[in-house]
C-alpha cells in the first residue's frame, strides 16, 4: 500500500478513536438512553437464547405494564447487537460498536464520493468533514450505539448503487440487497434514499426518459408497501378493523385517512429543542455546504458529469429545514432528516474543499514543474488534512452533559449493591430514567422505564415519577396497586438541565432502609396492602 494511503488510514483511525471511542472509555457507561435500549435487547436475547423482539425491560406478566413481545422495525439491528454481544459481551457493546460502525460509515461515504467525483483525494476530504457531524441527546449522532448510525452507512451505499443503476444499469442486486438490509436494520435510511434518488431523477429529464419503466414499477411497489405497512400497523394496534368497518365504514375510512396523514405520511417530531440545520452543523459548514451544492450543480449541468450527490443534499436539507419549522416531515421524523441532511451537507462541503485544493495545485503546476511542485503540492495536502483533523478535534461536537440524566458515577455503588446483595429474581422500582441502568448494569428486573423506543405509557411514567414526591400513604398505594417491588431505589438529588432536583427522604413504615450511598438510598419493601 502507498505510504500516503497508510497515513490517511491512520489519521482516520486516530480521529475516530478520539472523537467516537474516547467519550465511552472516559465514562465507561452508555451515553444515551437509546444505548441502554440496544444493550438491553442484546442482553435479553442472550438470556433467552433467541432474538427477543419487544420491550426488554418489561416486568413479569401480571404487572401494571407487561406488553410482551411486539413488532420491532429495527429487528436487523437487534440481531447484529445480539451477535456482537456473543463475541464481546453485552456490557462492552457501547465501547466497541459505535467506533466500528462509524468506520463503516466513513468507508461507505468514501465509495460514494469517489464514484461521483472520480478522485480519491476529494473523497477523502469529504470523509474528513464527517468528523464534524454532531452527537446530541435529541438528534443522536455517531458517538452513540444506535441504529441510525448504521443507517447512515446503508444510506450512502443505497445512493451509490442507486446512481450506478440509474446511470449505468449496474448494481441492481447490490441495490436490492442493501435495500432489504435497510428495511430490517433502519427503515428511515431506505425512505430517505428513495426520496433522494427520486429527487435526482426529477431534476434530470434524461434520467426520467431512461427509467420510465423502473419508475412505474417502483411506484407500484411503493404503493403496495405502503398498504402493507398500514395493514401491519392496524393489526398490531389491536383495532378490530372488520368490526369498525361493519359498524361505521365512513368513520373508519376517515380515521384511516387521518392516521395515514398524521402518523405515516407526516411524522411529527418527538424530541424537544431540535435545532435548525445551520445551528446543527454550524453556520460556516452550512454555508460551505450550500456553496458546494451550487458548485456541483452548475458543474454537473455544464459538463454533464455524474456528480449528482448534490441533489440528495439539497432535497434532504430543504425537507430538514421545513420539518424543523413545521414540526413534521414526510415518512421520517424531522430530527432524522436533520441527521441525514447534516451528513450529506458535510460530505458536499468536504468534497468542495478537496476540489478547491486540487484546482489550486493545478494552478501551481502551471507556474512550476518537477520535484519542487510535487513537494509543495504534497505538503499542501498534508497541511490541509491535518488542519481539518485538528479543527474537528478542537471543536468536538459531542455534548458530554447528555449522559447525566441516566446514571452518575456517584450512583454506581448503589447499583452494584443491588447486583451483589439481592436475589436475581428481585424486582426493583426506581425513577423511570434510572430503571434502564439498573436492568443493564445490575441485572435486576425493573418496572417503568422512560419511554423512548421502549418504555411505559406516559401515564405510568408520570405515576412512577410522582411516587418519590408522594406521602407515605400514597406511596404504599402506588406500590401495592401498580408496582409491587421488592426494593425501591431513591436518588437524593438529580442534576437536571434546569437545575438540581432534591427528592424527599421521607421514612415510611413499609420501607426498610438497607443501603445508603453518596446519592442513592435503597429500601426493602415490607408487607404491602
Amino acid at each position: 500500500m502507498e505510504p500516503e494511503k497508510v497515513g490517511a488510514a491512520l489519521l482516520v483511525l486516530a480521529l475516530a478513536f478520539i472523537l467516537i471511542e474516547l467519550p465511552h472509555l472516559e465514562s465507561g457507561l452508555p451515553l444515551h438512553s437509546d444505548e441502554y435500549d440496544n444493550t438491553a435487547t442484546a442482553k435479553r436475547s442472550l438470556e433467552e437464547g433467541r432474538l427477543y423482539f419487544g420491550d426488554p425491560y418489561a416486568p413479569p406478566a401480571g404487572s401494571a405494564y407487561s406488553p410482551g413481545e411486539q413488532l420491532d422495525f429495527e429487528s436487523g439491528y437487534i440481531a447484529i447487537m445480539a451477535a456482537m454481544a456473543l463475541l464481546v459481551g453485552y456490557l462492552n457493546l457501547h465501547l466497541i460498536v459505535p467506533f466500528l460502525v462509524f468506520l463503516f460509515v466513513l468507508f461507505s461515504a468514501f465509495l460514494l464520493v469517489k464514484k461521483l467525483c472520480g478522485h480519491e483525494f476529494v473523497a477523502f476530504c469529504a470523509v474528513l468533514f464527517l468528523f464534524f457531524l454532531p452527537s446530541y441527546q435529541n438528534t443522536l449522532g455517531p458517538v452513540f450505539l444506535v441504529a441510525s448510525n448504521l443507517g447512515l452507512a446503508l444510506f450512502a451505499l443505497l445512493l451509490l448503487f442507486g446512481f450506478e443503476y440509474l446511470h449505468e444499469r449496474r448494481s441492481a442486486k447490490k441495490l436490492l440487497a442493501t435495500g432489504i438490509g435497510a428495511v430490517l436494520i433502519y427503515p428511515p435510511s431506505l425512505a430517505l434514499a428513495a426520496i433522494s434518488l427520486l429527487g435526482a431523477i426529477i431534476f434530470s429529464p434524461q434520467l426520467v426518459q431512461k427509467n420510465k419503466r423502473e419508475l412505474l414499477i417502483s411506484g407500484g411497489l411503493l404503493a403496495l408497501t405502503s398498504v402493507m405497512y398500514i395493514l401491519v400497523g392496524l393489526f398490531f394496534s389491536g383495532l378490530d378493523v372488520i368490526g369498525f368497518l361493519q359498524s361505521d365504514a365512513p368513520g373508519f375510512f376517515g380515521a384511516l385517512g387521518s392516521y395515514v396523514l398524521d402518523v405515516l405520511v407526516f411524522r411529527k417530531t418527538v424530541a424537544l429543542g431540535i435545532p435548525n440545520l445551520y445551528d446543527y452543523i454550524g453556520l460556516p459548514l452550512f454555508a460551505l455546504g450550500i456553496a458546494s451544492i451550487a458548485y456541483f450543480g452548475q458543474k454537473t449541468h455544464r459538463l454533464e458529469e455524474n456528480q449528482a450527490f448534490f441533489i440528495p443534499a439539497a432535497v434532504v436539507s430543504v425537507i430538514a429545514i421545513l420539518g424543523v419549522f413545521w414540526g413534521a416531515a414526510p415518512f421520517v421524523f424531522p430530527e432524522r432528516y436533520l441527521l441525514f441532511a447534516g451528513f450529506l451537507l458535510l460530505l458536499c462541503a468536504g468534497a468542495l474543499a478537496g476540489e478547491i485544493l486540487l484546482k489550486a495545485q493545478n494552478l501551481l503546476a502551471q507556474t512550476g514543474t518537477g520535484k519542487k511542485y510535487a513537494k509543495i503540492a504534497a505538503l499542501a495536502q498534508i497541511f490541509f488534512v491535518l488542519l481539518v483533523g485538528g479543527i474537528a478535534v478542537a471543536s468536538n461536537s459531542f455534548d458530554a452533559q447528555s449522559a447525566q440524566l441516566n446514571v452518575q458515577e456517584s450512583e454506581l455503588e448503589g447499583i452494584a449493591w443491588l447486583s451483589q446483595n439481592t436475589q436475581k429474581a428481585s424486582l426493583v422500582f426506581a425513577a423511570p430514567y434510572m430503571s434502564k441502568p439498573i436492568y443493564v448494569l445490575a441485572d435486576r428486573a425493573v418496572f417503568c422505564t422512560t419511554a423512548t423506543r421502549f418504555g411505559c405509557p406516559k401515564e405510568l411514567v408520570a405515576l412512577a415519577s410522582s411516587f418519590f414526591f408522594a406521602s407515605c400513604e400514597d406511596r404504599e398505594k402506588i406500590l401495592s396497586d401498580y408496582f409491587r417491588a421488592d426494593y425501591v431505589l431513591l436518588q437524593k438529588e438529580l442534576d437536571a438541565s434546569g437545575g438540581k432536583i432534591f427528592f424527599p427522604q421521607t421514612e415510611c413504615g413499609f420501607l426498610e432502609k438497607v443501603y445508603e450511598g453518596t446519592n442513592i438510598i435503597i429500601y426493602k419493601t415490607k408487607s404491602l396492602n
